[in-house]
């Protein structure tokens, strides 16, 4: 039997026989395992689809190192459903009993009595000195040493094959599994989204419709109308993955949405599709090999689960960049008797009723709320279609009277605020953009060349600001701001990112006077040391906002809310601003001051 002390393992075989997501999620114990055994001669056997995974990672680990550790070899033997079915594969037993080898690691789970006795069949044909793997629900009884894992727990797979790992004290530095793409893949993807005209600018999003079996697969009819608000709602493209298997379900889905905006990507290779996926802003897909593949690369993913057990399987991205949402089994028409971290094995069933139960609403309302977490970018003049080029004609000549037409404080307060910081230089954030006026204004001057941004929590308003800030070819200027749905409380952006960030005609809209600190901590995160934040505040002592205020409580069943001017000078403070001046905005200044803009400065040193 083995033991940590050993020194004579010079031949190790390793078994992963799951799928390309199974094999992902090995990866971290594989390469635990690699390190343990410097030395030896490793062989891993896996099945045909994910025998590139392991080839990969093996590549990679070449090239990563100076000097090749002495004996190190890592070849895939491919075989169909863990026994050989062909001629060539049916030597394979013998040919690797030939070997001798002095320890097999089989690192995937043993999930039934059939697959017992098929897993001790091929252990004992290979014949190594010792053994170890999974002791799924008291199998495997065969090796020489065994981890005690329930199938129906809530440990994750990664981990579980860890474990194994463990047992020959193999620990691994990798806290999720990796794929490394190649540079070669990137240039391919690139040249792909330029031969369907796929601007570098656009949003980018991917959804892959497949699973390996029909339980999996969220009804195909369902994708058709998300990916209908991807593209409608985010002027997104968006990338229908498959391989040959599900290459109808992708057809379907093109054929249907009908859109210039949605490319199929059909049996492409993994690395490919890899490339792809990691200049995609939003990923949609049900849980199959593809999410893990994903996750890998970090991109914001929305999985659909079937019933199986969603914390075994769930894929390893942090929270912030994940939404899951899962089949309901209540509703299965066989009869399902399994608790919720049982997988159903009824991979012929044709009326997935547990998987319908999760609805178009509930999936598109998951998209919205990762774009509002990760940022999701609404690249305007990218989104419009030539179809949509004399509607937004229109409503820029709309805009013109609009513009006219609004009230002389609304006016003097964006006049004053552009004026305030169109020679800052750097990037410019307007905070609860709206419907673009202010962006508008800045974006139409000619002496403002820093890049703008716009944020707001409404669809609504950042589809009117997407229209308004359309500009015809040739009019489009370097800084045609780029919109984003996000929380005021919680911008998604990073530390220090702008030279100015602008909050006009914002703080009515929030209550209470510890929001409006919260608020304000965001904002001054986000902007650099010695960068300005301009925040308007309405005079509640003017008479004349108190009767606005209540005429749009009462009437417009719009609830403003009032902000002293010391409570907002008190909050800046608070988070690190300290206030330069405090501009009046029209001609009435003082105690009567209809509105002010109050100019903070970001100290130096501050978060």
């Amino acid at each position: 039997m083995l033991t940590d002390t050993d020194a004579k393992i010079s031949k190790v075989l390793i078994l992963e026989l799951g799928g390309i997501g199974d094999v992902i999620l090995s990866i971290p114990a594989v390469l635990a395992i690699r390190e343990r055994f410097t030395e030896a001669d490793i062989t891993v056997l896996t099945v045909p689809r994910s025998g590139p995974v392991l080839e990969r990672i093996d590549r990679r680990d070449r090239e990563m190192e100076t000097v090749r550790k002495k004996g190190f070899e890592l070849e895939t033997f491919q075989l169909q459903n863990g026994m050989p079915l062909s001629r060539e594969t049916f030597t394979l037993f013998p040919s690797l009993r030939q070997r001798c080898f002095d320890i097999l690691i089989d690192l995937s789970a043993i999930e039934s009595r059939m697959a017992n006795l098929k897993r001790e069949l091929l252990i004992r044909s290979v014949g190594a000195c010792s053994s170890v793997g999974r002791g799924t629900d008291g199998r495997g009884s065969f090796f020489s040493k065994r981890t005690a894992e329930i199938l129906a727990s809530s440990q994750h797979e990664m981990d579980r094959k860890l474990d194994v790992a463990a047992l020959l004290s193999a620990r691994s530095t990798l806290g999720a599994p990796i794929f490394p793409v190649l540079e070669h893949e990137y240039d391919e993807a690139g040249l792909f989204l330029e031969e369907n005209r796929i601007h570098p600018g656009r949003v980018l999003t991917a959804v892959h419709p497949g699973g390996m079996t029909a339980e999996k697969r969220w009804p195909v009819q369902r994708f058709t109308k998300a990916v209908k608000w991807l593209t409608d709602n985010l002027g997104a493209m968006v990338l229908i993955i498959g391989g040959p298997g599900t290459a109808p379900l992708v057809e379907e889905i093109c054929s249907s949405a009908g859109n210039a905006s949605v490319i199929p990507v059909i049996s492409q290779p993994l690395g490919a599709v890899a490339a792809l996926l990691d200049r995609c802003s939003l990923f949609l897909t049900n849980d199959s090999g593809p999410m893990h593949l994903a996750a890998t690369l970090g991109v914001p993913t929305v999985a659909i689960f079937g019933q199986t057990n969603h914390p075994r399987y769930f894929p390893l991205l942090p929270e912030s960049r994940r939404e899951l949402t899962f089949a309901d089994p209540s509703l299965c028409v066989n009869g399902w008797k399994g608790d919720e971290h049982e997988e159903c094995r009824d991979t012929d069933c044709r009326r997935p009723e547990c998987l319908n139960a999760v609805t178009v609403d509930e999936v598109i309302s998951m998209m919205e709320s990762l774009c509002s977490r990760t940022g999701m970018l609404y690249n305007t003049h990218l989104a419009m279609t030539p179809e949509d080029e004399s509607e937004a004609q229109e409503t820029l000549s709309q805009e013109k009277v609009a513009k006219e037409d609004a009230g002389y404080i609304t006016r003097r307060a964006r006049e004053l605020s552009a004026g305030l910081v169109k020679d800052g230089g750097g990037p410019i954030l307007d905070v609860a953009c709206g419907k673009g006026y202010l962006l508008s204004d800045l974006a139409d001057d000619d002496k403002v060349t820093a890049d703008l941004w716009g944020l707001d929590i409404s669809m609504d308003q950042l589809g009117a600001a997407s229209t308004r800030l359309w500009r015809r070819p040739g009019e489009q200027p370097a800084g045609t701001p780029r919109l984003i749905r996000g929380d005021l409380t919680s911008l998604p952006f990073r530390t220090g990112s702008f030279s100015s960030s602008l909050c006009v005609n914002t703080l009515l809209n929030l209550n209470g006077n510890g929001g409006l600190t919260k608020y304000l901590t965001e904002v001054a995160r986000v902007t650099k040391p010695g960068g300005k934040v301009l925040v308007e505040a309405r005079n509640p002592f003017n008479p004349l906002v108190v009767m606005r205020f209540l005429f749009g409580k009462l009437f417009r069943g719009v609830p403003l809310n009032f902000h002293r001017l010391e409570d907002v000078v008190s909050a800046g403070t608070e988070t690190g601003l300290s206030l330069k001046s405090r501009e009046p905005v029209g001609s009435v200044g003082g105690f009567l001051g209809y509105s002010y803009i109050l100019v903070f400065r970001k100290e130096d040193g501050v978060c």
